[in-house]
């Protein structure tokens, strides 16, 4: 009796850690081409012609996209080791008591990233590029000259706030 529950225990456990890990799997290009079209015909009551289109497009854009996801990834593996090798060549300029302040410092930056990813402010650049867009907005809606003045009256503010 023991054995067919403790038969059954890991049989239960088995399929639960099967199910989980199912869970994490990426979906296929293919497949959230279709999903994310099958939500748009919903969405916007798409014909048939429509959505098969959009899933194509979808599709195409996914494939050609991959190269570019592969080499985003590369750059960021060496973007971090070229900083790892940076920090280290920092931290053997400092003495043992400064280490530690730098090491408080960092683990601070980090929570603080964190935090602001969990708020939806997933980095500086994006913050940066809204406010590029805005100026662009701008720029398009404005005269010339409304827009040099409102740069102007901006660059007045920041003086002003620094002083």
């Amino acid at each position: 009796m023991k054995k067919i529950v403790s038969a059954m225990v890991v049989m239960v456990a088995l399929s639960l850690g099967a199910t989980a890990q199912h869970k994490h799997e990426r979906k296929t290009p293919e497949v959230r081409a279709k999903e994310q079209a099958e939500k748009l015909k919903d969405e916007l009551n798409l014909s048939a012609d429509q959505q098969r289109q959009i899933e194509q497009l979808k599709l195409n854009t996914a494939n050609a996209a991959k190269p570019y996801r592969q080499e985003q990834k590369e750059l960021k593996k060496r973007l971090k080791e070229i900083h790892k090798a940076k920090d280290e060549q920092i931290r053997a300029l400092l003495s043992a008591e400064q280490q530690l302040k730098m090491a408080e410092i960092s683990k601070n930056a980090k929570e603080q990233a964190k935090e602001a990813k969990k708020q939806g402010l997933e980095s500086h650049r994006q913050l940066k590029d809204l406010h590029h867009n805005e100026q662009a907005q701008l720029k398009s809606i404005l005269s010339k000259k409304q827009y040099e003045k409102y740069l102007e009256n901006k660059q007045g503010k920041k003086l002003r706030t620094k002083s």
